[in-house]
């Protein structure tokens, strides 16, 4: 029996006697929110107004009831898949458990506290502040830990590295600071008889295209030593395998009983753009005197998964191999989708799955400073082909090593790795996000000569967890999967070097690198590097009024939540574009350099493969509206870099470059098969005249990188007249552009660009509406924008002269009258 506790919920602060309704799963952010008790935390700076919340006790309850014969079944649990975080739950006035960690799942046992009828459940949420001010005054004995004060606010101590809750809500430099409480996961009140399936592990041992030879590994949980039977089945597209079970006595307490059985000529899982992606149902039955007395299915793919590491004369390798094949990965990080999980639907999450693999990325990682995703993030991984990195949620702190800190976190890496550990999308354990580096960088360069005791405390901290805890953790319950330490490390203990392991490149950005840089540094894996934009000028609006409309005043300021952004984009603007004439235009050209330092960086490590075999910007998505390194908005509305990896990303490209002296132009293929075609190169003139012109033919093996045409820079560019030309390249088969790419020979401030003739011609059907451009002179960044909500199939694009682009917006509702309603900018608008 399982009925979940969803219904008739209530809620108050502590101290008040007046009880609202409340929504489970939730928080006390959205709950107050929802009674009109605070105002909307992203607009304008309403975040600073609700500082207060973190510092108050909240109490939830509700009532639910139990029938007679419920007390027939040996057991009673209260299962709470997610509390937030230190909370005291009751059940018919009596304290049964307290809880402590936000990632973990609790049972409790409620069989001799329920009443036949109506029972009252509450849960007690204490401060998260005050609770984490507690546990670090309580076990660190004056901070004997190194301590990185990174984000938050200013006046206020750390206690995040305290507290088991997801660590992004205590601030960071592209979100705010709303620490919440709350019933973030579902309740339900299971209760069972004999036996029951905990869990359900699908275990590759063999796998081939003609045969996969799996185990099916259950957990039950028996309440007495007597003789049960399991049976397993399968099921892709309808078609269904009975597979024969076997029968087996428990003991009492937990058991794990393995099934092996077969699939022949099996579908196997690929990364989106190699293949297929079928994942398959696999249903279990436990079986009690010939009665069913439980069933659990669970979903998996049938993929090999390795990370390759061999030693060359470089270094060593770092790449992922699926099913044999080397994957170069393609991607970005993801950080949770909005300040507050629990509100996140199935749709949003559709949503920023589709946007990555319509920008054609094989590879997200989910960030160690944020959240064990929900299990439909996962799913729509697994069903469109998209490998995930998964971090453990440590990020950028170090973390206390005591006995109940340690206990603490060996749950919570067992409670989701056995949850996680089916889906074919997974790829990769990683301990952490940036700890090791940061250890490296801050703790040994700063503090290790005055405080080595500090020192060793907070290393042996390290060690243990992620060197211990964890990864026996994952060789216990997921022993197929490689786990890595920390993301970047250079390898098992190594610190971060770009001859192995990964690498976090911030030199752009962070150290004011010019964008050529990305040329320069090379590395086996790129799992972060980025470069920040704002938000488009209609989203602005939804969170301001107009006196907040300079890039300077107080709500835009509380929206940029790096110390430093503001700086640093004007110190990029400087050395690359004009200064733009209004706030306006300042945000459209924020996001063109964006994607154009993205674009820059992408094409530099595909084009370096086979040393570089993997791709991770920082990062896709936001989770509140913020000036930030994502491609797209909170809202999942595509800025213009997401337009830019989108092209970048796509499986065959033609890259152009001029580096060092060398001019190339390279063609790289993802496509497993190889295939012929033709390189056509031409430099034009802004008005369209032609200055030069080439063809090759292109021989391409697939899953590589070649090039096929190569020229000093001094001799082949002597003559041409770098502020009025463009290089364009299309690589061509049986009259079908398999790729175009441009190359501007001067930085975009130096262009002689001119006020351009654009004509455009709409036609519509129902709500899709089919916009054809063209245009005299070249425009550079076409932004195509509208007052309404819909999607633009390309943007901020560059077009030439004489070329016709067609573009579709996809309208959420019927528009009459888009031609007038249409807006264009474009690069030349701006100054």
């Amino acid at each position: 029996m399982i009925i979940e506790i969803k219904d008739n919920w209530k809620f108050r602060m502590i101290g008040s006697e007046k009880w609202y309704d409340a929504t489970v799963p939730g928080c006390v952010h959205t709950d107050l929110l929802a009674n009109e008790l605070i105002p909307d935390p992203f607009y304008r700076d309403n975040e600073l107004k609700l500082a207060w919340i973190d510092k108050v006790p909240f109490e939830y309850k509700t009532t639910f009831k139990v029938d007679k014969s419920t007390f027939n079944h040996q057991n009673i649990e209260l299962y709470f898949k997610g509390l937030d975080t230190y909370a005291d739950i009751y059940v018919n006035d009596q304290l049964l458990y307290s809880t402590d960690n936000m990632f973990r799942e609790w049972k409790v046992d409620v069989k001799k506290v329920l009443r036949a009828g109506k029972n009252e459940l509450r849960v007690y949420f204490h401060s998260p502040f005050y609770k984490g001010l507690m546990e670090m005054e309580k076990h660190t004995d004056k901070l004997p830990y190194f301590l990185s004060p990174l984000y938050g606010f200013a006046n206020q101590p750390i206690t995040s590295p305290y507290t088991r809750k997801a660590p992004y809500q205590y601030g960071w430099d592209w979100g705010p600071v709303l620490i919440t409480s709350g019933i973030w996961r579902s309740v339900y009140l299971r209760a069972f008889n004999k036996a029951r399936i905990n869990c359900l592990q699908i275990v590759q041992k063999k796998l081939s295209h003609s045969k996969a030879s799996l185990s099916a590994v259950f957990e039950i949980e028996a309440t007495s030593s007597e003789e049960f039977s399991i049976d397993i089945s399968c099921k892709l597209d309808s078609v269904s395998k009975e597979v024969k079970g076997v029968k087996a006595r428990f003991k009492r307490g937990i058991n794990h009983i393995t099934v092996d059985f077969e699939i022949i000529n099996p579908k196997l899982w690929w990364p989106n753009g190699m293949g297929e992606h079928p994942v398959y149902e696999f249903a279990g039955q436990l079986k009690f005197d010939s009665k069913e007395i439980d069933k659990i299915k669970v979903k998996s793919g049938l993929r090999t998964a390795k990370v390759i590491q061999i030693p060359d004369k470089d270094g060593e390798s770092f790449y992922f191999e699926i099913n044999g094949i080397p994957v170069f990965a393609k991607g970005s990080n993801c950080i949770p989708c909005d300040i507050f999980p629990s509100r996140v639907t199935d749709k949003h999450y559709r949503e920023v799955i589709q946007a990555a693999v319509d920008a054609n990325m094989n590879m997200l990682r989910v960030w160690g400073g944020g959240i064990y995703e929900e299990d439909i993030f996962y799913d729509f991984c697994d069903k469109y082909g998209i490998m995930v990195w998964q971090d453990f949620m440590f990020a950028c702190y170090s973390y206390p090593g005591h006995e109940e800190f340690l206990e603490s976190v060996k749950q919570e890496a067992i409670d989701n790795v056995k949850r996680l550990r089916n889906h074919p999308s997974i790829v990769i354990w990683c301990g952490n996000n940036e700890i090791d580096m940061i250890f490296e960088r801050r703790v040994r360069g700063r503090i290790e000569k005055k405080s080595p005791a500090i020192t060793a405390k907070t290393l042996k901290a390290y060690d243990d967890l992620f060197y211990k805890v964890i990864p026996d953790v994952c060789k216990e319950y997921d022993s197929s999967r490689f786990y890595w330490p920390s993301s970047p490390c250079g390898g098992w203990k190594k610190s971060e070097v770009p001859t192995s392991g990964d690498v976090h490149y911030w030199g752009v950005w962070h150290e004011d690198h010019p964008f050529e840089k990305f040329n320069e540094n090379k590395a086996r894996f790129f799992s972060e590097w980025g470069f920040q934009s704002y938000l488009e000028f209609k989203v602005v609006k939804e969170f301001t009024v107009p006196e907040d409309w300079d890039i300077l005043s107080n709500v835009m300021k509380s929206h940029q939540k790096s110390s430093y952004g503001n700086e640093k984009i004007d110190t990029y603007l400087k050395m690359y574009y004009n200064t733009p004439k209004d706030f306006k235009v300042y945000l459209y050209v924020t996001q063109v350099m964006q994607a154009e330092a993205g674009k820059l960086a992408i094409e530099t490590h595909r084009r370096n493969r086979p040393f570089t075999m993997g791709t991770l910007y920082w990062q896709l998505n936001d989770c509140w509206p913020v000036a930030s390194w994502a491609s797209l908005d909170y809202r999942n509305r595509w800025k213009a870099f997401h337009y830019y990896a989108k092209k970048a990303y796509s499986d065959v490209l033609a890259i152009v470059s001029n580096f060092r002296g060398d001019f190339k132009v390279q063609v790289v293929s993802d496509l497993l098969e190889s295939f012929r075609a033709e390189l056509k190169m031409s430099i034009i003139d802004f008005s369209g005249k032609e200055i030069w012109e080439d063809a090759v033919p292109v021989e391409m093996k697939g899953n590589t990188c070649e090039t096929f045409f190569e020229e000093k820079s001094d001799t082949f560019l002597k003559k041409i007249d770098k502020k009025n030309t463009v290089f364009v390249v299309r690589l061509v088969q049986d009259g079908k552009v398999l790729s175009s790419n441009l190359l501007y020979l001067a930085f975009s401030k130096e262009l002689n660009l001119s006020k351009p003739n654009i004509t455009k011609k709409i036609k519509s059907t129902s709500n899709v509406f089919r916009i054809e451009l063209s245009a005299d002179r070249l425009v550079k960044n076409l932004y195509l924008s509208l007052d309404e909500d819909g999607f633009f199939s390309d943007n901020f694009f560059d077009l030439l002269p004489g070329e016709k682009k067609a573009v579709n917006f996809t309208s959420k509702r019927k528009i009459e009258g888009l031609g007038n309603k249409l807006k264009l900018m474009s690069l030349f608008d701006t100054y």
